[in-house]
């Protein structure tokens, strides 16, 4: 079961500075600890070890397949424990290969007062 700490941790795993930026002022604003991965290289080793409730990340990464990624994590036991919302600009792809495995998904571009509301909703939820 996650503390009110982890529960206040929001994983940001996106390559597009611009964008990451603008959801971490959001998240600041809000009382949220943001951490920011540009890599996704021993991803559920760090889920496990920091116990985030909230990723958002993207699926065109850079070094990975977000979708691969995604069901890699949704199949390790303590790792898939993280919600997440999925921000993409292939929803439709999206929607049909991981719909059941995340909390929510974002067509790129969106509005990040909406984000943060998905954020708000994702960390009042109950454990997994």
């Amino acid at each position: 079961m996650a503390n009110d700490l982890d529960s206040k941790k929001v994983v940001i795993l996106e390559d597009d500075a611009e964008l990451t930026d603008a959801i971490e002022r959001r998240l600041r604003d809000h009382g949220y600890q943001s951490i920011h991965l540009r890599q996704t290289r021993d991803i559920i080793k760090f889920l496990k070890a920091e116990k985030p409730k909230t990723m958002i990340m993207d699926v065109a990464l850079t070094d990975a397949d977000g979708i691969t990624l995604l069901q890699e994590i949704k199949g390790d036991w303590e790792a898939k424990k993280t919600h997440v919302i999925v921000m993409s600009n292939y929803s439709t792809r999206v929607n049909y290969k991981v719909r059941d495995e995340v909390e929510e998904i974002f067509q790129k571009p969106f509005d990040v007062e909406t984000l943060l509301e998905s954020v708000d909703r994702v960390a009042a939820m109950d454990d997994k």
